[in-house]
């Protein structure tokens, strides 16, 4: 079912896929940039255990919506942080809850725990970006050089090939992996691709170049002098879109964060390696975290 929150004109839709929960923990999920909410369908299920599950919008994808003036004034990655945070309080049934993003969503759960450190129990964080500019050879960095250069019809033209043709999503997808050839043999993930791309194409191109401008700027790093949410951060050894030395520099700020690095994985370790992905999630949801000598951390 889904449901719309509502903040400072924004708005935000949301599915809670086990609402009978007795938990009394809330469990939001944030996907990433150029993303949208259905990239963590298959998996919301094995959080059961562990609380109610909240699948939502990032800021400005999917079917949320922004208010113009995103368009016209500049917006720091602290005000995302504030909007996304109030957004998420309006559902959350406690004091506290657990954030799960990834990549460009990785990165606003993080920025979230170090700013409202007593909005959020645990965080769990893959291969989130952690300071600018954005680099490397990722997906990231041919938009970003598109919109420096002010060829913006080159974002356009790349984002609406891919919606018109739905197995371009393939190819996007293979650009974060590892193992392309072996991550398409991935069971099921062809017809998962295909029912993703029905909701990729409702994405708005002038909302992704806004992102790049803020994740070109943004900064976590002097956020971290004092963090201390339990966090469970994840890289990918062979990361290209978000190098695992970006996940070194968090982890060395605090002793809360506990760094998983999947030598197996690009930026999509949830799907490369993803038994070990949740094993290492529910160890952490579950109290019962260590270091697992499987993953090279």
């Amino acid at each position: 079912m889904e449901n719309i929150s509502e903040t400072r004109g924004y708005s935000f839709q949301y599915e809670v896929s086990n609402e009978e929960s007795e938990s009394t923990t809330d469990i939001f999920f944030l996907h990433g940039w150029c993303s949208v909410r259905y990239f963590w369908k298959n998996f919301l299920e094995e959080f059961h255990a562990y609380g109610r599950c909240v699948n939502f919008d990032f800021l400005g994808h999917y079917t949320a919506r922004v208010p113009e003036y995103f368009y016209k004034y500049p917006i720091s990655q602290e005000s995302i942080f504030e909007i996304q945070k109030e957004a998420i309080a309006k559902v959350a049934r406690s004091k506290k809850v657990t954030l799960v993003g990834h990549s460009a969503g990785g990165f606003v759960v993080l920025g979230i725990a170090a700013l409202f450190p007593d909005f959020v129990e645990k965080v769990v964080a893959i291969c989130p970006p952690a300071y600018g500019p954005v680099q490397g050879l990722g997906l990231l960095y041919p938009a970003k050089l598109a919109n420096e250069f002010k060829l913006d019809f080159f974002n356009f033209t790349t984002l609406e090939l891919i919606k018109r043709f739905p197995h371009l999503i393939e190819l996007w997808f293979t650009r974060g992996s590892a193992y392309p050839e072996e991550f398409l043999k991935t069971p099921g993930l062809r017809e998962f691709l295909l029912e993703y791309h029905k909701h990729f194409s409702q994405l708005d191109v002038k909302v992704m170049n806004q992102y790049l401008k803020i994740l070109d700027k943004c900064n976590l790093l002097p956020l971290f002098r004092n963090y201390h949410v339990p966090t469970l951060l994840f890289s990918g050894e062979k990361d290209i879109v978000v190098p695992k030395s970006h996940c070194e520099r968090l982890a060395s700020k605090s002793s809360a964060i506990q760094h998983v690095n999947f030598l197996r994985s690009a930026h999509l370790p949830m799907f490369e390696e993803k038994e070990l992905f949740l094993q290492e999630c529910q160890a952490f949801l579950s109290h019962s975290w260590q270091r697992s000598s499987l993953t090279g951390a």
